[in-house]
């Protein structure tokens, strides 16, 4: 897992995908004063405008290229589309780094891991665990103890109370809360606003308060 120090050191970081998630990476950068470093993105559409904005020229697509010896975050933010492009652009000896705005609070104990994203007005309670590349969105919560593995994607606003259990590729829709000690089961979809109150199975889509699966 790369660091923002060795990021500092190595001037060269790679954003692999241009979406709308990618001016919220590099918001984050910038606020940690890593801007100067991003060197380009990478991503099958050309000449997009938030990139332009931002003064990031496009380096080539998600497919045949090797980037080596530099650090790189990922520029969308749903977990398939991570995972995809993971499998898609060759990293080689990349190193996924690990980013925390200034305004994020991590309790004691907290434990991130490689290629996590945590925005501005995230809250960490003691304790809490982070699989690879978790991203957590602006001004959400995250309660002690609770679990989330790789590739989980929390949008804004969203509480995952404490003692939770949230497997690998779930999406935690926009102003969703759930409640303690819920399991959510891999891949799984929280829709925006829902209340959890019961275990949700894996590939399961909910939505409503209480949660029901969609289509029920």
């Amino acid at each position: 897992m790369g660091s923002v120090s060795e990021a500092q050191d190595a001037m060269s970081i790679a954003l692999l995908g241009g979406g709308g998630h990618a001016s919220d990476v590099l918001n984050v950068l910038e606020r940690l004063g890593l801007r100067s470093a991003v060197f380009g993105y990478f991503d099958d559409a050309q000449d997009l405008e938030r990139m332009r904005v931002w003064g990031v020229p496009r380096k080539g697509s998600l497919r045949g290229h090797r980037i080596e010896q530099t650090h790189f975050v990922l520029g969308v933010g749903l977990p398939l589309q991570r995972m995809s492009i993971l499998d898609r652009l060759e990293v080689g000896e990349s190193s996924a780094l690990t980013l925390v705005d200034p305004d994020a609070t991590l309790g004691h104990g907290c434990e991130t891991n490689a290629g996590s994203l945590i925005l501005a007005g995230a809250r960490l309670s003691p304790l809490v665990s982070l699989g690879a590349f978790v991203y957590l969105s602006q001004n959400c919560s995250i309660g002690h103890d609770a679990q989330l593995d790789e590739h989980v994607c929390v949008m804004p606003g969203a509480i995952v109370s404490g003692d939770c259990a949230i497997h690998r590729g779930v999406t935690i829709g926009t102003g969703s809360v759930i409640l303690p000690g819920i399991a959510i089961g891999e891949g799984a979809f929280v829709g925006a606003g829902a209340v959890v109150t019961r275990d949700v199975e894996p590939g399961q889509t909910v939505v409503g308060s209480p949660a029901k699966p969609l289509g029920s």
